[in-house]
């Protein structure tokens, strides 16, 4: 299993795997 770091800022989950790879996910409340 790889790490994964999960950043919440507002209403925007920000998910970061360990290869670089950046993924932004928008939720609308």
């Amino acid at each position: 299993m790889r790490s994964l770091v999960i950043s919440r800022e507002g209403n925007t989950v920000s998910l970061q795997l360990t290869r670089g790879h950046t993924q932004l996910f928008w939720i609308n409340p």
